[in-house]
């Protein structure tokens, strides 16, 4: 076990990586250092969890590999809130948290993140079996005999995504990234057409799904990201594809300021599936 620790920490560089985020040009730049997993190293406690799951919704491991990161990211903002619901620590600031998910038995996986002050961030460690295992990481029993809330990645005051048209911001420069710097993203089929008429979809999918957000607040889907540590909505944005079928594209939605704003278009594929899977785990069920 001391070898297993002692690795990992020399070897940190090899599973991290730190570099200065840079948005998309609608979001202008930012020189914030932040931490990044190694998206080519799967998490030995995603490999651990995901053929115990109960409800295997994910599309594939990748995908709860992305999950079991952004937990890492949202624990850094549950404890300088002081969200003590959501999490134990001991006395290395190491974290145990609950990630929503069940085992096959019904019960809480729950995980050790490892807090690694050269990142200033918690990466996934192992998962926790037994109430010994608190003891044999560092924390009391008292610790083992607490009852944890499932993982939240919505704040107390966070806003209800409801909005109006009159709520969004449609600017130029938005429409030039999503038109023109992102028009390969678009089917084959719209690429050639003029740049006001693409445009004209846009505002029709978005004024439809602000209609059918209003009557059901679940038809947007809500993302966090792990790097900038905020929540997005997905709206569909469909082109060729029947509105009873699922979109080629999704319009990423996010507020800026005192309005929302169009970000940019994703392709509606099985990563970003388990994007909205991540914040909505049980949705799918019934």
């Amino acid at each position: 076990m001391k070898f297993c620790h002692r690795y990992r920490e020399e070897h940190a560089e090899r599973i991290c990586k730190v570099e200065t985020e840079v948005k998309d040009r609608s979001e202008g730049y930012c020189e914030k250092t932040i931490f990044i997993k190694n998206e080519e190293v799967l998490s030995n406690v995603t490999e651990a969890i995901y053929g115990r799951l109960l409800f295997p919704n994910w599309k594939s491991m990748k995908g709860l590999d992305r999950y079991i990161k952004i937990i890492g990211a949202r624990i850094t903002q549950l404890v300088d809130a002081g969200r003590t619901e959501y999490f134990v620590a001991n006395k290395t600031k190491s974290a145990i948290v609950n990630t929503g998910m069940m085992d096959l038995f019904g019960n809480d996986f729950l995980v050790l993140y490892r807090y690694y002050e050269k990142y200033k961030t918690y990466i996934a460690e192992r998962v926790i079996e037994s109430k010994q295992d608190y003891l044999n990481y560092g924390f009391t029993k008292e610790q083992s005999m607490m009852q944890i809330e499932p993982i939240s990645f919505f704040d107390e005051k966070e806003e209800v995504f409801n909005p109006k048209k009159e709520d969004f911001d449609i600017n130029q420069n938005c429409l030039i990234h999503i038109i023109q710097e992102r028009r390969e993203r678009f089917p084959e089929s719209i690429r050639s057409q003029s740049d006001s008429k693409i445009a004209g979809q846009i505002m029709n999918a978005l004024e439809r799904g602000i209609k059918m957000q209003r009557r059901d607040r679940s038809f947007a889907k809500a993302s966090y990201s792990g790097k900038s540590g905020t929540i997005s909505w997905f709206m569909p944005l469909h082109i060729d594809a029947p509105l009873s079928e699922d979109p080629e594209l999704v319009m990423v939605v996010r507020r800026s300021g005192d309005f929302y704003e169009i970000k940019t278009i994703l392709s509606y594929d099985d990563e970003l599936k388990d994007r909205i899977t991540a914040l909505s785990l049980y949705s799918k069920l019934w």
